[in-house]
């Protein structure tokens, strides 16, 4: 068993609060766990298991410890996939004054990046569990998607495709959902393999998928590809939050004045409804204050 440890200086600053507090109502039992501030994970890299633990060391610098079996050619792998969850080459700076400057300051500087996935399979995954159910109930269905795929392997880790495909129709039997999204759920886990094996994927031709929409690729395309400019503006809680602001419908072009960096302008969203209506209360920390100024645009 190998240990890497190494240290990451994100180049502006890094709201690690946020991402941490993302990934903490979002775990899968038995494979991420969070605890003094810190995220574990399980994941799975061609074929072999790695824990990685990310935790923030100082307010600028983040400290990554992997173990496994590593090489050079996996170390570079693992810290390729490791930035892409970060969202490290993010600007933050850049982010926050074009969101500050095209609101009328309605943003505060939030310094949010894009919690990503370990792989782009997780976000299909998750998405499409995750279509119109809460987060908990989302949480709990990758959950079971996890663990029925671990019986008989003995670990407690996030599938890679190649290891979830001879087995997906099976696990997805047992998985308590609609007719629908079990069909979504398989096809999508045989495009992205059919289409890795060609080297060239447009996640957007998943649209073909029945029970795959635009809410299920926008979800992909933000976590999965990291994506600067999705407009979430179908999701329900994007929806709430725009109405307790007073901000325009979400199809109007007010939105579209934030490109190409719509991501951050939908989790700055997400976080103030998370501010307003108190979910991060039960935590490990207490945010920043809400901003109170209405949108009068």
């Amino acid at each position: 068993m190998d240990q890497l440890i190494f240290y990451i200086r994100p180049a502006s600053r890094f709201n690690m609060f946020f991402w941490l507090s993302f990934q903490k109502r979002r775990l899968i039992k038995g494979c991420e766990l969070f605890a003094n501030q810190s995220f574990t994970k399980h994941v799975m890299l061609d074929g072999e298991l790695y824990t990685l633990n990310i935790r923030a060391r100082k307010q600028d610098i983040i400290e990554v410890n992997c173990t496994g079996r590593i090489n050079d050619d996996i170390e570079l792998a693992l810290k390729k996939r490791i930035y892409k969850m970060l969202d490290i080459v993010t600007d933050t700076h850049t982010v926050d004054n074009i969101l500050g400057n095209e609101s009328q300051a309605l943003f505060p500087r939030a310094c949010i990046k894009i919690p990503g996935c370990f792989s782009v399979y997780e976000s299909a995954v998750r998405a499409v569990l995750g279509q119109q159910v809460s987060i908990k109930r989302a949480t709990d269905l990758i959950s079971l998607f996890t663990e029925y795929i671990a019986v008989g392997r003995g670990d407690s880790v996030f599938p890679e495709k190649e290891v979830a495909f001879p087995v997906i129709k099976e696990v997805v039997a047992r998985l308590p959902l609609t007719h629908n999204k079990r069909n979504a759920l398989i096809e999508i886990t045989e495009f992205l393999m059919t289409n890795s094996q060609t080297h060239c994927v447009d996640i957007n031709d998943a649209l073909n998928i029945k029970g795959v929409g635009s809410w299920t690729i926008d979800n992909i395309r933000l976590r999965g590809f990291l994506d600067p400019d999705i407009w979430m503006g179908k999701d329900l809680i994007i929806r709430k939050v725009c109405a307790q602001m007073g901000l325009p419908d979400v199809t109007d072009d007010f939105y579209n004045k934030f490109s190409p960096y719509r991501s951050y302008l939908t989790l700055n969203l997400w976080h103030i409804y998370n501010l307003q209506n108190h979910v991060y209360d039960d935590m490990f920390f207490i945010p920043e204050s809400v901003p109170a100024t209405p949108f009068n645009g």
